[in-house]
């Protein structure tokens, strides 16, 4: 596995109220060192963490040397673990998940990208409960992301998620798991104005990403979302995986999801040259 670097942000101010200080923040990056050219934030998975490339990288087809996200010359792809996913080691356990919301996660790897002097992205891509942060970061500072990429995921909860995390604490369940259905059963962007209001602030470019089969992010809710961002003026596209995989096409479809990505990703010299120009 390649290095796994740690942050440690003084203080996490959560939307309840709390603070927690000097929060350890753990994150992976693959290609040119960070500050040297366009990057790429992956939101990983419920499933999943940050080793997303490399040899056991779990999306290892889609990011790495002469993949669509080519991090051979042209992007770093960074990637931070939420905390509590307990990938790290196990001081990262969270017990009370309840105090957590996804827009607290999208605040702290803000916060990340600020100690690691980041402060704009070429894109964020998200998976699931990935996408669902990527939303809410994309909310939290709408003019600092050029590509917004949300795969088989939501800008709200999933319905049945809707009144919070349920049957999860009788008997034995991972806290991990635990927190991660509360993120999930918190992501919304409308806490404070309407889809509408959010949206319009929005300055990235929007790809909707959804799986045909999958039951949890439904593609007729992502057309659903296209069909008002699009009414809404927002530069938006969509795009439907074709599997018998359900949820998990994200994975397993790398072919059909490096075709759908490829037109943000290939013009990866051009976009290298821009950047330099930006850094001077």
């Amino acid at each position: 596995m390649k290095n796994l670097y740690k942050i440690i942000i003084p203080q996490w101010h959560l939307a309840n109220g709390k603070t927690l200080t000097d929060v350890v923040l753990s994150y992976q990056f693959f290609g040119p060192v960070l500050g040297t050219a366009p990057v790429v934030l992956v939101n990983h998975s419920i499933t999943s963490n940050s080793n997303i490339s490399g040899p056991d990288g779990w999306w290892k087809y889609v990011i790495g040397e002469d993949r669509v996200i080519d991090t051979n010359y042209f992007f770093t792809a960074l990637a931070f673990n939420i905390p509590g996913n307990e990938f790290d080691n196990d001081e990262s356990i969270i017990y009370n998940y309840k105090d957590f919301t996804a827009a607290d996660v999208a605040q702290i790897f803000w916060q990340g990208l600020e100690e690691l002097e980041i402060y704009h992205l070429h894109s964020i891509i998200g998976v699931d409960l990935g996408g669902g942060i990527a939303w809410e970061m994309a909310a939290l500072r709408p003019n600092s992301v050029s590509n917004l990429i949300p795969v088989a995921a939501d800008w709200k909860p999933l319905s049945y998620l809707k009144n919070g995390v349920r049957d999860l604490d009788s008997g034995f369940v991972l806290p991990s798991f635990r927190l991660f259905n509360q993120l999930l059963a918190t992501v919304d962007i409308t806490k404070h104005q309407s889809f509408e209001a959010v949206a319009k602030n929005i300055t990235a470019a929007i790809h909707l990403i959804a799986i045909d089969t999958d039951l949890l992010f439904t593609a007729y809710e992502t057309r659903n979302t296209f069909e008002f961002l699009r009414q809404n003026g927002n530069e938006v596209y969509y795009s439907e995986i074709r599997s018998t995989h359900g949820h998990d096409a994200y994975l397993k479809e790398w072919e059909q999801l490096s075709e759908i990505l490829a037109p943000v990703f290939q013009d990866g010299y051009h976009t290298m040259l821009r950047f330099l120009q930006k850094a001077g």
